[in-house]
């Protein structure tokens, strides 16, 4: 049986992800400009209405690029880019509820300690899926470059899981 792919629509495109982050940006110098600090929920708030948005709309271009192409990088990037937003989100509500469970207490030093170490929790979450996905794909490009040759696109991926596997080293 022959899987066939509706290529009729476009490939999905997530160029409105790069307008709402504009606005998300100058939304969010306002309100750092005119709270100068003081109020962390009020950054807060907005921070993770975008981050929703953005992890629905991620997920919406995941489902599109399924149906589009499912062996395309660009399905692991929109499910790998939805993963990191969540992980995002989700750290924005615990800032969020410590700030409104210690509203004297956790300021802006406990704000950008959590985001710090929100990103070390997430890099340690990834890096099995990381070292899984680069061998995965130094595997499939050996085959690759004994089955078709020695080429740099065919070298990209063998590139591409080294970079992978430094990243997350570093």
């Amino acid at each position: 049986m022959m899987l066939k792919f509706d290529t009729r629509d476009k490939k999905p495109k997530v160029y409105n992800i790069a307008v709402l982050s504009v606005i998300a940006a100058v939304i969010i110098a306002a309100l750092i400009r005119d709270s100068a600090g003081e109020h962390e929920l009020a950054i807060c708030l907005p921070l993770i209405v975008y981050f929703l948005i953005v992890l629905v709309m991620l997920i919406c271009a995941f489902f599109r690029q399924i149906q589009y192409n499912p062996y395309s990088y660009n399905t692991i990037y929109y499910m790998g880019f939805a993963l990191f937003t969540l992980s995002v989100l989700i750290t924005y509500i615990v800032i969020a509820g410590n700030v409104v469970k210690f509203p004297g207490v956790y300021g802006p030093e406990q704000f950008v300690s959590t985001l710090l170490g929100s990103a070390k929790t997430y890099m340690l979450l990834s890096a099995p899926f990381i070292l899984v996905f680069s061998l995965a794909l130094f595997i499939s490009n050996i085959a690759l470059i004994r089955h078709e040759g020695k080429r740099l696109v065919n070298l990209l991926g063998i590139i591409l899981s080294f970079l992978l596997v430094a990243g997350e080293l570093f």
